[in-house]
């Protein structure tokens, strides 16, 4: 490859604890078991995993190649997607970090779906392995790129050594992917491509967001980074917290009863939990008798935002001034 020309690689990024038995499509990544058998490369269904058929076959070439040259792999799956990347940039350790690093910050993407319908928030031990990052703490990216000499198509892109202290087996989805994952609204969200939609890129923010806070194991920081999303769907610029309700109740409540009740269990979090974290430095350890009760916090705020990002894309409006205008007329509707 000449330096500076930017080329297409096939980026392979290993996952551990998760167990898949068949291959499927999250937005423009897919997701592969590590182990390939005649099963999966002989039959498919596109309908159902998105996947075309030679393309399973090179995908399914590819993953043989780095199972036959990195036989210590221990990797139970992989997610790949297309680039365009200059390796030839790559010519220091620390570049080699930061492009790891970045590589495997997007990957965690293909996984959102099955987090968000597979995982308990706060049960860690239901979790898939961080994109890239192996039993040892040793963070690795693969790239395939075809060249005239196969033992030079395989790549790796080192990352940092850390650790990662985990309980559990991880995540063993219930059911295989199928067509009707691919009609739901959080896949629909996750991984629609429609950049106009402010509404549309609200709602994918939001679960991405509520993604990653499922790997905080921390519950202060938990707490405080559900907050920040709370705050950040009801307005990209700062709001006092009566405006950040009053934004985002009448999306969320059936009848007045169910608003004002909805409300004041927000404020009083407001000026409790938030409050003592946030501004006194009072841990919410200090704040709750039990684990129990600090995950029903968080559980629940999680779901606040979840019902609006729902109810907000359910309605189909696009853009923030329409959005508003709905607002009005729920508020109307519900007599507060």
């Amino acid at each position: 490859m000449k330096l500076g020309v930017i080329m297409p690689r096939i980026f392979v990024v290993p996952v551990e604890n998760l167990v898949i038995d068949n291959p499927f499509r999250m937005g423009k990544m897919v997701i592969y078991p590590a182990v390939i058998d005649s099963d999966i490369c002989n039959s498919w269904n596109e309908q159902n995993n998105g996947i075309k058929k030679q393309d399973n076959e090179y995908y399914c070439n590819i993953i043989n190649k780095i199972n036959s040259k990195f036989r210590g792999n221990t990797a139970e799956v992989y997610i790949m997607y297309l680039d365009a990347y200059d390796y030839d940039k790559c010519d220091t350790l620390q570049k080699q970090f930061w492009y790891c690093d970045s590589i495997c910050n997007f990957a965690i993407n293909a996984l959102n779906y099955l987090i968000l319908s597979e995982c308990v928030l706060g049960v860690f031990e239901q979790l898939p392995g961080l994109p890239g990052m192996n039993s040892q703490g040793i963070k690795v990216v693969y790239t395939f790129y075809p060249t005239e000499d196969p033992e030079n198509e395989i790549e790796i892109i080192s990352g940092k050594v850390a650790s990662e202290l985990r309980t559990g087996i991880g995540c063993y989805p219930s059911i295989d992917f199928g067509e009707e994952d691919y009609d739901s609204t959080w896949y629909k969200i996750l991984y629609s491509e429609n950049i106009d939609n402010e509404v549309q890129k609200i709602c994918k923010t939001a679960l991405e967001k509520i993604c990653k806070a499922f790997y905080i194991t921390d519950f202060n920081i938990c707490f405080t980074y559900l907050w920040t999303i709370l705050e950040s769907i009801a307005s990209d610029e700062y709001l006092k917290f009566k405006k950040v309700k009053s934004r985002i109740l009448p999306f969320i409540s059936r009848d007045k009863k169910e608003y004002h009740d909805k409300g004041e269990w927000l404020r009083n979090l407001s000026e409790s939990t938030r409050t003592n974290i946030i501004h006194n430095g009072i841990s919410i350890y200090e704040l709750y008798e039990t684990e129990a009760e600090v995950l029903q916090v968080l559980r629940e705020l999680q779901s606040v935002i979840m019902t609006y990002v729902e109810n907000i894309y359910a309605t189909n409006i696009t853009n923030l001034d329409d959005l508003e205008k709905k607002r009005t007329e729920l508020i109307k509707y519900l007599g507060v």
